[in-house]
């Protein structure tokens, strides 16, 4: 999100807006889209849901893109775009081997590609910290992209109101900057630029940019909300 040149940020740019934005791309990425779930991204009020979101959190061109993408396959058989994008999903992000473009912190902290690595300690400990659980048939390890995503959804929805510029609402927004910068925004753009290049999927193209430009958008507007805050409780 974008932050306001002057003053505090729009009202527009709320908890329940962002935490929507991160649910959609975490059930975007965390596994296949089934019918039903394709059907309800194509429905006419998800798509306005989607658009009034993504004109909340400024990534209106971004949301428009990927929507424009799953318009153009209005014209085939429901069917087979599911089938198609489920044999893309394990191209992309399952394999054989890792995929193309694994979607694990692991696979891109360091300078050595290797799974189970510090990323997904850090993450399993937030997880725990946060009274949060995995479930089992999600069956991927918690550095997993939408795992991540979930967590900054648990963390929007636990904020404060913007109206409460105090010391507890700076910190509140300080725990979802330095998760945001101290895993998503050190990866999630590198595996995006994976994404982009290896698939030939616009949904998943579309989809990855939105992310990128989502969680940089977010990551000005807790910089601004912070500073906000901090102000006001001196």
């Amino acid at each position: 999100m974008t932050a306001h040149a002057q003053g505090r940020p729009n009202a527009a740019d709320s908890a329940s807006s962002r935490a929507a934005m991160y649910a959609t791309l975490s059930a975007i990425f965390a596994r296949e889209l089934t019918q039903d779930g394709w059907t309800r991204l194509s429905a006419t009020d998800t798509q306005a849901r989607l658009r009034h979101v993504a004109a909340d959190c400024r990534v209106e061109r971004e949301a428009g893109s990927l929507l424009r993408s799953v318009a153009a396959s209005r014209t085939r058989v429901p069917a087979d775009v599911v089938g198609d994008l489920a044999v893309e999903y394990a191209r992309l992000f399952i394999g054989p081997g890792p995929g193309l473009a694994p979607p694990y912190e692991s696979a891109y902290a360091g300078q050595i590609q290797r799974f189970y690595g510090e990323a997904f300690s850090e993450v399993a400990a937030v997880l725990r910290d946060e009274g949060l659980e995995v479930g089992r048939e999600f069956g991927a390890p918690p550095d997993h992209v939408a795992v991540e995503l979930a967590i900054m959804q648990h963390l929007a929805e636990r904020s404060p109101t913007i109206e409460a510029a105090d010391a507890d609402a700076a910190r509140s927004y300080r725990k979802q900057l330095a998760f945001l910068q101290g895993h998503l925004l050190g990866w999630a753009p590198r595996w995006a630029e994976d994404v982009a290049r290896e698939t030939v999927s616009g949904f998943y193209r579309e989809a990855a940019g939105l992310l990128v430009a989502f969680l940089r958008r977010d990551d000005a507007w807790l910089c601004h909300v912070i500073a906000g805050a901090e102000h006001a409780a001196r």
